[in-house]
């Protein structure tokens, strides 16, 4: 089943034009969103630590990417190493520009779109991961052109996450197993390698009463992915919550955003 809807328009390619480089490559995804007044780049930390490489792009008018360089959070590892962080998330504050200076093809998320994910007493949960993985991206001269997918599955129990070291209090995940993936109804093909897709968005599929098979509308945000567990089979993300309160925080404490100076 193609799952589909207006949410998904608000998951971006993030580009890294790096210093030296002829052109643009995609390094991950994010999603853009309006939240507490202020205009959002959702991602994963270890997406903007490539900033240190060279500029940031994403989707702007007429098909070309455009750099975005507003004040930027990336939560950090007791270790102070990227791959011990088990969070890994950030954000970048777009501000209140025009959405006409971003490809008009999105539609950033609103408050309502977003949602705290709720355990579900008729059943387990269905979630979606919605990015961009870096081999489905062509380069045409120095333009970019990616392709978006969506890895679904049911939301893994707090055993499992257990087993790897994550709390289902902070972490989704769901099961991928590459040659067990579906395309148009129940033909079985070999699913694209997930690389790319740190950064998007996990959305949850509405409920629907106990016994139906729920349908992929109303998908809502509940996450942001940034994980690849590949001897595990498992795409792991971080709740939403846990950067929403990360904004409103910078945002009540400098009643905004502090300006680059």
């Amino acid at each position: 089943m193609d799952v589909d809807g207006p949410a998904l328009l608000s998951v971006v390619p993030v580009a890294l034009y790096q210093h030296g480089q002829r052109a643009p490559e995609v390094v991950g995804s994010g999603v853009l969103a309006h939240v507490f007044g202020q205009g959002v780049l959702l991602t994963a930390a270890h997406v903007l630590d490539k900033l240190a490489d060279g500029r940031m792009l994403i989707p702007g008018p007429v098909g070309r990417f455009v750099e975005i360089d507003g004040q930027c959070f990336c939560s950090e590892a007791p270790s102070g190493i990227r791959t011990d962080d088990q969070m890994d998330m950030g954000f970048v504050w777009l501000g209140s520009a025009d959405q006409a200076f971003f490809d008009p093809r999105t539609r950033p998320l609103q408050e309502e779109d977003i949602a705290l994910d709720v355990r579900s007493l008729d059943g387990p949960n269905m979630y979606t991961f919605v990015g961009y993985p870096w081999r489905k991206t062509e380069t045409q001269g120095q333009d970019l052109i990616a392709g978006l997918e969506r890895f679904s599955g049911i939301g893994q129990d707090s055993r499992v996450l257990e087993r790897q070291g994550l709390n289902s209090a902070q972490h989704i995940a769901i099961s991928f197993h590459r040659g067990k993936s579906t395309h148009g109804g129940s033909q079985r093909k070999m699913a694209p390698l997930p690389h790319g897709i740190s950064g998007g968005g996990i959305f949850a599929w509405s409920k629907a009463p106990k016994g139906i098979r729920p349908m992929p509308v109303g998908l809502r945000l509940v996450g942001i992915a940034h994980t690849w567990l590949e001897a595990e089979c498992l795409l792991v993300g971080t709740r939403i919550e846990f950067l929403l309160a990360e904004i409103h925080t910078i945002t009540t404490a400098h009643k905004g955003f502090p300006q680059r100076v």
